[in-house]
C-alpha cells in the first residue's frame, strides 16, 4: 500500500517473458498499464515491436512502435523506429474522444570503436496533431550528437549537442505576504522592491499568463583537456542551453571556464591562472525579461618547498550584473581578493586563512542617490584537526570577519550578506566510524552578526551504506 492524496491505493504489477516475447501490466488504484514487446535477433539484425497502452479516468493512450536495427559488429550499432501516439479523453456528453495523435521517427547510430573514439548520433521527427485544440499542432526536428575524441594520450576533447522541443508560457512574479518569519523574500519600504531574505515575511509565486508557445531547447557543451605537454596542463568547458520561438530568443544560459596550470618549479611553486563566468536571461516572465553576467579571473600560487609548510596564494578580479531588462540594469559590482593559506604541519597542525576583500557596488534603479560605493571585508581564521584513536576525527575551527563603507549604511538588500562591522564565528565538527557502514557527523556552528542576535546552529547526521 502507498498515500495518494490521502488515500491507500493497492499496487499490482506483473511481467513475463517467453523467448524474444516481454509483456507487462500494472495497476494503480484507477490507473492501469500495459506494454508488450517483440524483441528477437537475427543474425545481424534486430528487429522489434511493441504496444504501451495507459489508462486514466482523465486520459486514454496508445503508443505503437516498430523498428529495425542492424550490428555487423559488436562496436557499431544503427537503426530506424518509428512510434505512433494516440490520446483520447473523455467528454461530458459523448464520452471518449480523440484528442490528439502524433509521431516520432528516428534513427540513431553508436560507434565505439576503442578509447580514442566514440559517437552516438541520433536525429527524430516528431509531430502533435490536437484534435480539440485547433492551432496548437506543431512538427519539430529532434536530436543529439556526442563525440568523444583521444587521439593521442594526454589529449582529450568530449563534445554534445542535442535539440528538442517543448512549450513554454509566458509568466509574472506575485510576490504575497506570509507573516514574519515565514517567507524567502523581504519589501524593501524605500523602493518597493523585493530581495531575497530567508526570514522575510512574503513568498514569490509564478503566474502563468496567455497561451503556450512552441519553443525549440537547444544544448551545447564542450570540454578538452590537454596534459601531454607536462609539466602544463589546460583543461576549460563551455555549455549553453537556449529556448526559442520562431521569432525570438526566450532563455539562454551560458557557462565557461578555462584553467591552465604549470607545475615546471613543482614542489618549489605551482600556477594556476584561471577564468570563469556566466550570463542568462530569461523573457518568459512578462515585462520583466531578467539577466545576470558574473565573471571571475584568478591567479593561485603554492608551495610546499618549505618542510611542514604549504602556502597557497589566491589573487582574484571579480564583477557582477544582475538586469530587469535588456537596457535596465538593477545590480553590478566589480572587485578583487586576496587570500593567502599557510598549512602549519608537524605537531602544530594549523590551517590558517588571512583575506582582503574590495567590492565596488552600484543600484542605478533602486538607490540612485547612493551612486558607486564600496565595501571592504578583512577576513582571519585558523583551523585544526585532531584523530581520537581509529575511528574518531574532530576538526574546530575560528575566525571573524571585520566589514566597513565608503557610506554609513548599506543597502538593505547588501547588508542581508555583508553586515558591516565585526562578525565572530567558530565550528566543531566530530566524525565518527561505528563499522564499515555506519558513520555519525555532529556539527556545531557559531556567528555573531553585529545586526542581529548570535546564531547557534548545532546538527547531527547517523549515516548507513548498504
Amino acid at each position: 500500500l502507498t498515500k495518494k492524496e490521502g488515500g491507500a491505493v493497492e499496487r499490482y504489477q506483473a511481467r513475463a517473458r517467453l523467448g524474444w516475447l516481454m509483456g507487462e501490466t500494472g495497476l494503480a488504484g484507477d490507473e492501469s498499464r500495459h506494454r508488450v514487446s517483440l524483441g528477437p535477433r537475427i543474425g545481424w539484425f534486430l528487429p522489434k515491436a511493441g504496444l504501451t497502452m495507459l489508462n486514466r479516468p482523465e486520459e486514454r493512450s496508445r503508443v505503437w512502435s516498430g523498428g529495425l536495427g542492424v550490428q555487423p559488429v559488436e562496436k557499431l550499432r544503427a537503426g530506424l523506429e518509428y512510434r505512433f501516439y494516440q490520446a483520447d479523453e473523455p467528454d461530458s456528453t459523448k464520452g471518449m474522444q480523440k484528442a490528439e495523435d502524433g509521431g516520432l521517427a528516428q534513427a540513431e547510430i553508436d560507434w565505439n570503436p576503442g578509447e580514442e573514439f566514440r559517437l552516438e548520433t541520433r536525429l527524430a521527427r516528431q509531430n502533435r496533431h490536437y484534435f480539440q485544440n485547433i492551432g496548437q499542432d506543431w512538427s519539430q526536428w529532434l536530436g543529439n550528437v556526442a563525440t568523444t575524441v583521444s587521439p593521442v594520450a594526454g589529449v582529450r576533447v568530449q563534445a554534445d549537442f542535442s535539440q528538442s522541443h517543448r512549450l513554454v508560457q509566458l509568466r509574472d512574479e506575485v510576490f504575497r505576504y506570509v507573516g514574519p518569519g515565514n517567507g524567502e523574500y523581504g519589501r524593501d519600504s524605500v523602493t518597493g522592491r523585493y530581495y531575497y531574505d530567508p526570514d522575510g515575511t512574503y513568498e514569490r509565486i509564478l503566474v502563468a499568463k496567455g497561451k503556450f508557445s512552441q519553443a525549440t531547447e537547444r544544448s551545447v557543451t564542450a570540454a578538452a583537456e590537454l596534459s601531454a605537454l607536462s609539466p602544463v596542463m589546460l583543461s576549460g568547458s563551455y555549455s549553453q542551453t537556449s529556448a526559442a520561438t520562431d521569432t525570438a530568443l526566450l532563455q539562454n544560459l551560458r557557462n565557461y571556464n578555462l584553467r591552465f596550470t604549470v607545475r615546471a618549479l613543482e614542489p618549489v611553486l605551482t600556477g594556476h591562472v584561471g577564468t570563469s563566468g556566466a550570463s542568462s536571461f530569461d523573457r518568459t516572465l512578462a515585462v520583466t525579461g531578467k539577466g545576470s553576467n558574473r565573471n571571475r579571473h584568478y591567479l593561485e600560487i603554492s608551495s610546499s618547498r618549505i618542510p611542514n609548510l604549504d602556502l597557497r596564494l589566491r589573487l582574484e578580479n571579480s564583477g557582477d550584473e544582475r538586469r530587469f531588462s535588456d537596457t535596465l540594469g538593477d545590480y553590478a559590482e566589480s572587485g578583487w581578493k586576496a587570500e593567502l593559506e599557510p598549512v602549519i604541519g608537524a605537531w602544530l597542525g594549523l590551517e590558517i586563512l588571512l583575506g582582503l576583500d574590495y567590492t565596488a557596488i552600484e543600484e542605478p534603479v533602486s538607490y540612485p542617490e547612493l551612486g558607486r560605493f564600496s565595501v571592504v571585508a578583512r577576513e582571519a581564521g585558523v583551523a585544526r584537526g585532531w584523530g581520537i584513536g581509529d575511528r574518531t576525527r574532530v576538526r574546530g575551527s575560528v575566525g571573524f570577519v571585520q566589514r566597513s563603507a565608503s557610506i554609513e549604511e548599506l543597502p538593505f538588500d547588501v547588508a542581508l550578506t555583508r553586515p558591516l562591522g565585526w562578525t565572530p564565528s567558530a565550528g566543531l565538527e566530530i566524525n565518527h566510524l561505528f563499522s564499515d557502514i555506519l558513520t555519525a557527523t555532529l556539527q556545531y556552528r557559531f556567528s555573531d552578526r553585529p545586526d542581529r542576535a548570535s546564531e547557534h546552529q548545532l546538527t547531527g547526521e547517523l549515516r548507513a551504506y548498504f
